[in-house]
């Protein structure tokens, strides 16, 4: 988040989870683009979890960890933004029939 607020060429977050910092990860500028749609840079984030560590959901392996937007959903972490916005909300959502909340976590940058 602080990386996707400052821009620029510096290539500081390993966008891709390959677990290095390199070339082929997006630099500041891509990630300050990726923050001006809603979800992109979580859509990033979730790409690159998924990539390398094809993280899946506790109640159902064939489904992923991860979940895009702000909709509960059964048995997954959901990440949304704003466009343009300074926060980012990760939500864990239980695997009941209708969802219920078990954490939130709001990661903002000043």
């Amino acid at each position: 988040m602080m990386s996707a607020a400052k821009g620029g060429t510096l290539t500081e977050v390993d966008s891709d989870g390959n677990g290095v910092i390199n070339n082929s990860d997006a630099n500041n500028t891509d990630l300050a683009t990726d923050l001006t749609t809603a979800n992109s840079l979580c859509s990033r984030y979730i790409d690159g979890r998924w990539t390398f560590n094809s993280e899946k959901s506790p109640w159902d392996a064939a489904k992923s960890l991860w979940s895009l937007g702000s909709t509960a959903t059964r048995g997954v972490i959901g990440c949304y933004h704003a466009d343009n916005g300074r926060q980012i909300v990760l939500t864990a959502w239980d695997n009941a029939t209708t969802p219920g909340q078990l954490y939130r976590k709001t990661i903002s940058a000043d």
